[in-house]
């Protein structure tokens, strides 16, 4: 799946050429939009070089060898906004402002290039793009800010699978709510010739897709950061300390010396 993780840090530069490229053309400089275009599609096509042609093709729930195939792609994005989440200052919502604010280039760029599909760039579908941006970026840094959470505080249950699960379970409902009322809002901007069916099939596909992808990340997430200690934990006796390996590793025989 290398491929598919490169492919996906390839999208990723794309996207954020392209926010580059919407930024310049809503200002009112089309050169210096132009030159950004060249990059964006530059990258794009090494993010083609890069994937399985065969399986770029394939749509998410094509195939488990698909499925897996677009999760991996998925991760650089996602990272990217989880590490914005980490880096924010600590301050009240200051993980969730941090997940939005590096998920706005990525979805401003990929706004752009719904754009593009349907004409070259103006200054208004620039305006446009970004405005749908904005609220876009605040539903896609919620899953992220959830993963940070669970990266920075762990969880007080010592069993791997309850966490995995735990996590996987909040992560995928928190990113299928978000992808089906993105869905919604793109295909009414950009593609209001569709029919009512179609828009649904659309939603539950994308709900679907980002529920998967959410439990995967967050079980994985769950199931890497070890348990905390509650509060007092650093006085926790080793008789204490067995109890929680016992139920963390059942089965597993050994005790922890006096």
């Amino acid at each position: 799946m290398g491929s598919a993780l490169a492919s996906g840090a390839l999208g990723v530069g794309t996207d954020l050429s392209r926010a580059v490229q919407g930024g310049w053309q809503a200002a009112g400089f089309p050169t210096l939009s132009g030159y950004a275009k060249n990059t964006a599609d530059w990258l794009a096509q090494k993010q083609a070089a890069a994937g399985d042609p065969a399986l770029d093709a394939q749509p998410f729930f094509g195939s488990l060898k698909s499925t897996a195939y677009h999760t991996v792609q998925g991760i650089p994005g996602t990272a990217a906004m989880v590490g914005g989440a980490l880096a924010a200052p600590e301050v009240a919502g200051g993980e969730l402002i941090g997940a939005v604010v590096a998920a706005l280039p990525q979805m401003f760029g990929q706004n752009i290039a719904n754009e593009e599909a349907n004409g070259p760039l103006t200054q208004g579908g620039a305006l446009r793009a970004a405005a749908l941006s904005a609220p876009e970026s605040a539903l896609m840094g919620v899953m992220p800010k959830y993963l940070s959470d669970v990266a920075k505080n762990g969880a007080l249950n010592p069993n791997i699978f309850k966490r995995m699960f735990t996590a996987g379970g909040a992560a995928a409902a928190q990113q299928a709510g978000a992808s089906a009322a993105i869905t919604v809002a793109q295909d009414a901007v950009y593609h209001p010739e569709l029919s009512v069916s179609e828009r649904a099939q659309n939603v539950v596909d994308s709900a679907l897709q980002g529920g998967v992808m959410g439990g995967i990340y967050g079980g994985a997430m769950g199931a890497a950061r070890p348990p905390r200690l509650p509060p007092g934990g650093e006085h926790v006796s080793n008789a204490d300390f067995q109890a929680i390996l016992d139920k963390a590793i059942p089965g597993v025989d050994g005790e922890i010396p006096p």
